[in-house]
């Protein structure tokens, strides 16, 4: 009798463990992150369209290429006030957006998100949760770098961005 009882406990345990992967994480997992950054509108947003530029904000400056810890990032067309960013990893592509939203004068809010399709499997959906994890620690990561670059005295243009 017991026997049975601990089947079924364990069982009703699997599948709730399986119920609680496919509730909590969906089958588009959004990621963004969102940062404050002082300066104009218009010179940020040179910055940000403008791949070279973004060189010299690079947290690796021993790369030729965008890359940061295995991640490549490559400028794939500028909009007015936001960029299409690719990010590669290995066999993973994602297409992300940086929009630029106004504060106020001086004051920029950047907006860098993407969506990562996690699959239908436990496993895949589980691997797709880490996979965006750390693809978004790396974001953070370069962001800050460009944060400390536009925020920078003669930076960009040769004078205070503001």
């Amino acid at each position: 009798m017991r026997k049975w009882i601990l089947t079924i406990i364990i069982v009703l345990v699997l599948v709730a463990g399986l119920a609680a992967i496919y509730i909590f994480i969906p089958g588009k997992l959004p990621v963004s992150h969102v940062m404050p950054l002082d300066g104009t509108l218009n010179s940020i947003s040179r910055v940000i369209t403008d791949s070279s530029k973004w060189k010299s904000s690079w947290p690796d400056s021993t790369q030729q290429s965008l890359t940061y810890d295995g991640y490549t990032y490559r400028v794939q067309k500028g909009m007015y006030n936001a960029a299409e960013v690719h990010i590669l990893h290995g066999s993973d592509s994602v297409k992300s957006i940086m929009t630029l939203l106004p504060v106020n004068k001086d004051s920029i809010i950047l907006d860098w998100r993407f969506d990562m399709q996690t699959g239908f499997t436990p496993w895949g959906k589980i691997g797709s949760k880490a996979r965006a994890s750390k693809l978004k620690a790396n974001m953070e990561t370069v962001l800050s770098h460009f944060k400390a670059f536009v925020e920078k005295k003669r930076g960009v243009t040769g004078s205070s961005l503001r």
